[in-house]
């Protein structure tokens, strides 16, 4: 329960955010509600547009609140609306984000930019970050498929795009969170499309 934030934040620092505000309480029972009906197999597109909304003002420097603006985001994107969902991650200081969240974000644009709205100069920049060196190792199938993309698309790396299009297949299959199972499917079979058009 001591609270600590090395590279995700434990139950104590979770508490200890928790506290600060009611709209950090609410972002904090959200997560915990989320991430059960997700286990269950829902999909971010499957909430209402209502169910992120954050009431004026709140402070997205703490992570709970930063948390509902994610899920909205999260929530156009599973939708098909890329556009928006990046104007919406804008509303965040990325600055002020703990390591982890503010990754996870860095990690979606760096794919807007390489695949939804490319800027591959921009994209280099994302990668090229010091912060986010760690995050892109994590084997996780939203990061495999990320590289995936960065590497067809702005390296030119075809060969080893289709390895990691494998490899994130593999990830995505065996995924614990049967949502993210289904919405990470359905992302790589787009992005197949793509590289194979």
């Amino acid at each position: 329960m001591i609270p600590l934030s090395i590279q995700t934040p434990n139950d104590g620092m979770n508490v200890f955010k928790a506290l600060q505000s009611p709209h950090a309480r609410h972002g904090f029972y959200i997560m915990l509600k989320v991430n059960e009906e997700m286990m269950n197999g829902k999909r971010f597109r499957d909430y209402d547009d209502q169910f992120f909304a954050v009431d004026e003002p709140a402070d997205f420097n703490n992570y709970f609140a930063a948390y509902m603006v994610m899920c909205q985001a999260a929530r156009l994107y599973d939708s098909g609306e890329y556009k928006k969902s990046i104007d919406t991650y804008n509303l965040l200081n990325l600055d002020k984000l703990q390591a982890y969240y503010r990754n996870s974000v860095k990690l979606d644009y760096l794919y807007y930019y390489t695949v939804h709205n490319p800027d591959y100069a921009k994209a280099k920049d994302i990668y090229a970050e010091r912060g986010i060196k760690k995050y892109l190792n994590m084997p996780l199938p939203m990061v495999t498929r990320t590289l995936c993309a960065f590497e067809f698309f702005v390296n030119n790396d075809k060969q080893k795009a289709e390895l990691l299009l494998e490899n994130a297949r593999e990830q995505a299959d065996s995924y614990p969170n049967k949502g993210i199972r289904l919405m990470e499917k359905d992302y790589l079979s787009h992005l197949e499309k793509l590289m194979h058009a």
